[in-house]
């Protein structure tokens, strides 16, 4: 815009100067005629007497006038032509000047077009910011309740544990008190079911092998059985079965052995600890009997799922107490 504005500004002075310069030849050339009419005048009024001498004016002023009149003719001429060709420049110049005012047109509506777009834009960030909030509040809000969950999981099972260990000894077993221990709780070690325990072992899982070989550990050490502390021991990070669900299965798993008649006898030390009162002899027998190679089997069937000195680190986890 300033360009073409500087350009237009410069062809107007141009145009004022050719214009000036073309009333000056004018007013030149008039002059010239006027002085010559007027030498020639003079001097036919002063050689008047001498006809000679007259003649001799005559024709210098009529020499003077065609020559002038020529002169005139040529420079009339080339003023038209310098003329034509400002026209022609000035026609240029106002169709680049009204073809401006439809570019400005254009630019504004591209502008206007794009604000539109910048506030639909803007509109649908601040949708999605809002979305966003809600999500967030969803996700944390389901967090909350996941943690407080996770929280109360551990005491929810030792509470229905003991919930079914009581209407399983009031049922099928009686409930003796240890003065050392009140929540201990004892059962008979007669089953009323003969169980072959060679295929129990050989068709339990590897986290249920764990478990049952924790528990002889504890009994046979005298030591306590921390479910969460054997979870951390034997899981390894980056693997399919995190914590947790250790956790969540060693508690189910635990429940199913005491719920046979005649296998274990624990006491509750506290939420996912418990001491192990008894065990059963013909299963242990067979446990001790079986290990080696289920450990083996493990290794080879999972690979890397746990990890290489498994049964060390599930002795360790049991016997650092």
């Amino acid at each position: 815009m300033e360009n073409e504005r500087k350009e237009e500004k410069s062809l107007k002075t141009q145009i004022e100067l050719n214009a000036k310069n073309k009333r000056l030849k004018l007013h030149f050339i008039y002059v010239s005629i006027i002085f010559s009419a007027v030498i020639v005048a003079i001097l036919s009024l002063h050689f008047y007497s001498d006809n000679l001498n007259s003649k001799f004016v005559g024709y210098a002023a009529t020499i003077s006038s065609l020559i002038l009149s020529v002169l005139a003719i040529i420079i009339t001429v080339i003023s038209n032509d310098s003329t034509n060709g400002l026209m022609h420049k000035i026609r240029d110049i106002y169709e680049a000047i009204s073809a401006t005012p439809e570019k400005i047109s254009d630019s504004v509506e591209c502008i206007t077009h794009a604000s539109e777009s910048l506030d639909n834009s803007v509109k649908s960030i601040r949708g999605i910011s809002d979305k966003i909030e809600e999500l967030s509040t969803a996700v944390n809000n389901n967090l909350s309740k996941i943690e407080l969950l996770h929280e109360s999981l551990p005491d929810k099972i030792t509470n229905d544990l003991n919930t079914l260990i009581l209407s399983q000894s009031g049922n099928k077993r009686h409930v003796d008190s240890y003065a050392e221990d009140k929540n201990s709780v004892n059962y008979n070690t007669v089953s009323d079911v003969k169980i072959d325990f060679n295929n129990y072992i050989d068709n339990t899982s590897h986290l249920g092998f764990i478990i049952l070989y924790a528990v002889y550990v504890a009994y046979a050490k005298k030591k306590k059985l921390d479910l969460v502390k054997l979870a951390d021991a034997i899981v390894l990070p980056g693997q399919e079965i995190d914590k947790d669900y250790a956790v969540s299965y060693f508690h189910g798993y635990f429940v199913s052995l005491v719920c046979i008649q005649g296998l274990i006898e624990h006491g509750i030390e506290a939420n996912s600890t418990f001491k192990i009162l008894n065990f059963n002899n013909e299963l242990a027998d067979v446990l001790i009997k079986k290990e080696s190679d289920r450990f083996i089997f493990i290794k080879k069937d999972v690979k890397n799922l746990f990890p290489d000195n498994l049964q060390k680190c599930i002795d360790d986890a049991i016997i650092k107490d």
